[in-house]
């Protein structure tokens, strides 16, 4: 999607619960630890990964996602699984609801370094 898109649709829908295509990256250390991140806007615990932009692959998002999030630089290897439910829709502090189509893609750490974007 382009840098707006969200904002665009918004803008047409509101609030009202939509569904979005999203990617998350599972990173693991040399040690096997799977590397957990704490979201500011929920207080939650969870992996790094976002909403894909149009023209964009799940790995594509999962790595970029990674990168924006953590300052890791990360190499998708396998799909591990796609999630939806009802029960994970999301209900942001603004008053935006999204039911999240999740694709979780496991990725070798290649470099980088720790600079959360909080």
């Amino acid at each position: 999607m382009t840098p707006n898109y969200i904002h665009w649709l918004r803008s047409h829908i509101g609030p009202r619960k939509t569904i979005l295509a999203y990617a998350t990256a599972l990173i693991r250390d040399a040690a096997g630890r799977l590397l957990f991140q704490r979201r500011t806007d929920f207080e939650w615990w969870g992996l790094p990964g976002g909403a894909l932009e149009l023209g964009e692959t799940f790995a594509e998002c999962a790595v970029r996602e990674a990168a924006e999030e953590t300052g890791w630089q990360v190499q998708p290897l396998r799909l591990v699984g796609l999630y939806a439910a009802p029960e994970w829709d999301v209900y942001y502090p603004n008053g935006d609801a999204v039911h999240q189509f999740t694709v979780a893609i496991e990725c070798h750490l290649v470099g980088g370094c720790s600079q959360p974007d909080g």
